[in-house]
């Protein structure tokens, strides 16, 4: 067991005794050290070894006992600065800097500030700055932040490379849990919910669903497009779903009727095509 958080030994980490969780030798207690004597914000196991963020440093611990640890500056540039703020996934470990949320890409035995990378370049205007009460999880397949101020969640999927922006005011979630292969989270009232692909609403609330295509200018991007038809395929596992479309034209939009689709198997009626 270790423990760390100490208020007045900000940077120290406490051992425990080998099969003792209630006896904590001195011999068995280590700090890491910075140079702006920084707080340690989380440690992650990783692998053999433990990964211990800063505000703006990455270190890593090595060796199966005390008297062997051997410490090591990985970054000493970027860090986390959420105490719930990083997580692995798959060979990486996400965590969320000051500027936003990076991964680090390996693990080395020198100070390489090229040891980590963006991860939301795509998406860097909508993460939260400063957000130290951010929460990380990896579920089903997907690397999740949830910033439980703001009421939102950053989804990453792994396998498309691709992110999905939440919103809601169920998503004040302080902690994120896995257990039995579920994923639970705990509001800021108290209340423990769970997530499941089963249910699609919010806590009994209706939320809407925004698909957004990139601009697509079909490779040729100087050339004039003679654009005549929208194709948009679509499912529907609920009765009396409605999609409003739009579309956004040598920058004018125009709005298309609702579409109504009906639960059903895949039929022709399904396909839904709107004239340009």
């Amino acid at each position: 067991m270790i423990l760390y958080g100490d208020t007045q030994n900000v940077n120290t980490i406490y051992i425990s005794h080998l099969k003792r969780a209630d006896y904590f030798p001195v011999p068995n207690t280590l700090h890491f050290e910075t140079t702006r004597t920084e707080p340690l914000n989380i440690i992650v196991r990783y692998r053999d070894y433990l990964l211990a963020f800063t505000d703006s440093s990455i270190q890593a611990l090595f060796g199966k006992s005390p008297s062997d640890y051997q410490r090591r500056v990985l970054n000493s540039a970027i860090g986390c600065i959420a105490p719930r703020g990083a997580t692995v996934i798959d060979n990486y470990v996400a965590f969320l800097s000051a500027d936003g949320i990076y991964y680090l890409k390996n693990v080395g035995y020198v100070d390489d500030k090229a040891n980590v990378a963006k991860l939301d370049d795509k998406i860097a205007t909508l993460v939260p700055k400063n957000a130290r009460d951010a929460v990380a999880v990896v579920f089903d397949d997907q690397l999740q932040f949830t910033f439980p101020s703001q009421k939102i969640r950053l989804r990453f999927y792994k396998a498309m490379g691709i992110w999905t922006y939440d919103e809601s005011e169920s998503l004040d979630l302080v902690e994120m849990v896995i257990y039995d292969n579920k994923l639970y989270g705990q509001r800021t009232n108290g209340n423990i919910v769970r997530f499941s692909n089963d249910v699609y609403n919010d806590l009994g609330e209706i939320y809407e669903a925004v698909f957004e295509t990139r601009y697509l200018d079909f490779g040729v991007p100087y050339h004039p497009k003679k654009l005549k038809e929208l194709q948009i395929l679509a499912k529907s596992f609920v009765e009396g779903q409605v999609a409003n479309v739009k579309v956004y034209i040598d920058g004018v939009r125009r709005v298309y009727e609702p579409l109504e689709w009906k639960a059903e198997f895949v039929t022709p009626e399904e396909y839904r095509h709107v004239a340009l």
